[in-house]
């Protein structure tokens, strides 16, 4: 059983926490900017913590473990400076959700490759990675995109990627009960 399998709920945490940002980002599209910048700082600092606990805990068993920790960090990055500097988070937070998207995506659907041999379900991984890519390349492509229209496509983006991280989740956490030590004893001789 691999480690993925293994820390299945950090997956389904990062996406119960996407789709509260994704469903926050909906219900209040008047939200202001400095809450905005709250709500992706929070989210990125956790969802960073989520990342390096899961890199951590593959180490042994992974050989790629630090493309984790590495997501991890970018993620801790991200969330640091929308709160250290919010009124300049404020003009480049767009030019930051973006690159961090982006890179994000590109982490993810890397991690997804190499685990296809490992788990089934991977292409939802490399789903949200690729839907990850496209959501930080349409802010970079639409930036004057008014405050409405850009929490829709925060909503909608985190709402498709929690989902779809949540479906992974809950694939590991079947693997890991179909390789569970209970589960495996029938299959041993004696």
């Amino acid at each position: 059983m691999n480690q993925l399998t293994y820390n299945w709920w950090t997956v389904a945490l990062r996406g119960v926490l996407a789709i509260i940002v994704g469903l926050l980002a909906f219900i209040f599209p008047g939200i202001t900017l400095a809450v905005v910048i709250a709500l992706f700082g929070v989210f990125a600092l956790l969802e960073g913590a989520f990342l390096i606990l899961s890199g951590i805990r593959s180490r042994r068993e992974q050989k790629r473990w630090w493309l984790l920790i590495i997501q991890g960090i970018i993620s801790l990055g991200a969330g640091v400076v929308a709160f250290i500097a919010p009124l300049a988070t404020a003009i480049a937070l767009l030019y930051l959700l973006a690159s961090w998207a982006i890179a994000s995506g590109i982490l993810e659907i890397v991690v997804a490759i190499r685990l296809r041999q490992e788990i089934k379900g991977e292409w939802m991984l490399i789903l949200d990675g690729i839907i990850t890519i496209l959501f930080g390349l349409a802010l970079v492509l639409v930036p004057t995109a008014g405050l409405l229209i850009w929490m829709a496509m925060i909503g909608g983006f985190k709402l498709a990627s929690g989902i779809l991280l949540l479906l992974l989740a809950f694939r590991l956490r079947k693997a890991e009960k179909r390789f569970s030590p209970t589960n495996m004893t029938h299959l041993s001789p004696g």
